[in-house]
């Protein structure tokens, strides 16, 4: 899905297909001075959260991209054009939430006409409190499905019973063998992220079973197939020669 959209000439370098296969992480921060954003990282991480800082302004969306984020921290100042831009090309590539720090005295309803309905944002001076109240906020509405400790994954109409290894839409029930199961479980725990295949075969040999790539390819052609007899249609999305992601809006499929 990404991979569509967004093309780089960084994504073709090695460096970055070694990046692309390491954990993700909750939070990237972005536009914040130094000692703001180390002040946010730092009370993010007592809280559990993993997160970045941006580094290089002109190479954000491929950060973005490698570290796909599950929210970001945007220090956003309406007056910057470059500011602008970077958050029309965030939202044309990425479905992420983004918390926006804006300054108290910016007009509202200017604000308003930029950005979203359904973003969020704190006015400045903020105490870091509010952010992390906000930030769990985020996490509790958005990403609670994405807990599947338990045996069943409910999301929209769509539900995955794992002590079953049943999927059901509609009232109309399938059943999938192990690997079929293990492999949608691995990414529907990762929401609106991209699971590298490398990721899954790697899930698959802690727990003493070898699969490789090719294979993965087979199982994912086989369900998609198969899901669609029960009326599941785009359930999983291919990121062409990478990986696979799970759409948080599923439920609208």
């Amino acid at each position: 899905m990404y991979l569509e959209k967004y093309k780089s000439n960084y994504l073709e370098k090695e460096e970055y297909k070694v990046l692309l296969d390491e954990n993700n992480i909750d939070i990237f921060i972005i536009g914040c001075d130094i000692f703001l954003a180390e002040e946010i990282k730092r009370n993010l991480e007592k809280y559990g959260y993993t997160s970045e800082i941006a580094n290089n302004f002109k190479k954000i969306i491929d950060e973005v991209f490698i570290l796909t984020p599950k929210l970001i921290i945007i220090d956003f100042d309406l007056s910057d054009k470059n500011m602008s831009t970077l958050y029309e090309d965030i939202k044309e590539y990425f479905e992420i939430p983004i918390i926006f720090l804006i300054d108290q005295r910016i007009d509202i309803d200017i604000l308003k006409n930029i950005i979203n309905e359904n973003e969020y944002y704190i006015l400045k001076p903020f105490s870091i409190d509010s952010l992390i109240k906000k930030v769990q906020l985020i996490f509790k509405t958005i990403y609670s499905c994405n807990s599947i400790n338990n045996d069943i994954f409910e999301f929209g109409d769509i539900i995955l019973n794992f002590s079953n290894n049943t999927i059901e839409k509609n009232g109309k029930k399938m059943l999938l063998n192990y690997d079929e199961m293990e492999i949608i479980k691995i990414i529907v725990s990762n929401i609106n992220n991209i699971v590298s295949k490398k990721y899954i075969v790697d899930v698959f040999s802690k727990n003493i079973k070898n699969i490789n790539e090719v294979t993965i390819d087979l199982i994912i052609d086989k369900l998609t197939n198969k899901l669609e007899l029960i009326g599941i249609y785009n359930f999983i999305n291919k990121v062409e020669n990478y990986g696979f992601i799970v759409n948080s809006k599923i439920n609208e499929l």
